[in-house]
């Protein structure tokens, strides 16, 4: 997977939009935001302890800021009965790159 390359120290916006099975944006009971550091690390943000933010119906971001140079990759799961048949809407990866002096 080609992935964007960024310097360290910058914020990384994640974006996420959730459909229901009409293909219309939608809310779902949980949202979740699943990051794999470089070290294997996995951190998980959640709507429900507010670090995942609502933008607007179905849409959501969090702003991360890595601590590690390296490959980095993301998974948003959300779970709702209005959204049969959708488990992880966005997935990715980016890359951190230290910059030299």
């Amino acid at each position: 997977m080609a992935s964007t390359i960024i310097p360290l120290g910058t914020a990384v916006h994640l974006t996420c939009d959730f459909k229901n099975s009409a293909a219309a944006l939608a809310d779902p009971d949980t949202v979740e935001l699943r990051i794999k550091e470089p070290s294997g690390t996995t951190i998980t943000k959640t709507l429900a302890d507010n670090e995942v933010q609502p933008l607007t119906t179905g849409k959501f971001y969090f702003d991360y800021l890595p601590t590690e140079a390296g490959e980095h990759y993301y998974a948003w799961v959300g779970a709702s009965s209005d959204l049969t048949g959708v488990n992880a809407a966005t997935d990715g990866g980016f890359q951190m790159k230290a910059l030299s002096a």
